[in-house]
């Protein structure tokens, strides 16, 4: 099916609504862990106190989990990028965006239009839930990865591409990457 005519001006509102939403999930987040910090409820919900390791996730996963990892290290050593905080951060901008979204919303944009609507969604929650697990992250942290996922499974929907979906985990990154630079520099060490 043809790729439906939109603007490149109606991309970017797009991508920068869906950027706004990712936002606001993260600011949830933070405030979420901030209002329930010294309640008993935090043992589960603050990613702090739940390690990675006290969750057991099927060999699958776990399999699937160890290619993205083997992906990165591949696409790092084949680019000859070591440890430095500029190729590492090529990496986390560039090579993370690229090969999450193949891996989770690739198959996604490859059944845009044959598969049913419902059943496209759900794949989708599906695959958004295992990429925030992906990230070796618990409890509400997993909040703003999950709507990063979903968010980026609407820009496949709504503009039938696949690179905004791309360029917002680029931008999610790159805040992820700048805030702590930003706060450093205000606020000092």
């Amino acid at each position: 099916m043809p790729k439906p005519k939109i603007e490149i001006y109606r991309l970017w509102v797009c991508i920068l609504l869906c950027f706004s939403v990712t936002m606001l999930s993260s600011a949830l987040k933070s405030y979420l862990i901030c209002a329930i910090h010294t309640s008993d409820s935090c043992s589960y919900l603050c990613p702090s106190f739940l390690s990675y390791d006290a969750i057991i996730f099927p060999i699958f996963f776990e399999k699937l989990f160890a290619l993205q990892s083997w992906f990165l290290h591949f696409g790092q050593n084949l680019l000859n990028i070591n440890g430095s905080t500029k190729n590492l951060i090529f990496s986390s901008l560039i090579m993370a965006p690229l090969i999450e979204e193949s891996m989770y919303r690739g198959p996604l944009f490859l059944m845009n239009h044959r598969i049913g609507r419902y059943v496209w969604w759900f794949l989708a929650l599906f695959l958004c839930l295992i990429f925030a697990l992906s990230h070796r992250d618990s409890g509400l942290s997993l909040l703003p990865l999950v709507v990063l996922g979903l968010t980026s499974s609407w820009l496949i929907i709504k503009t039938g591409r696949f690179w905004p979906s791309v360029v917002l985990h680029f931008l999610y990154n790159f805040q992820a990457i700048a805030f702590p630079l930003y706060q450093s520099l205000i606020f000092g060490d």
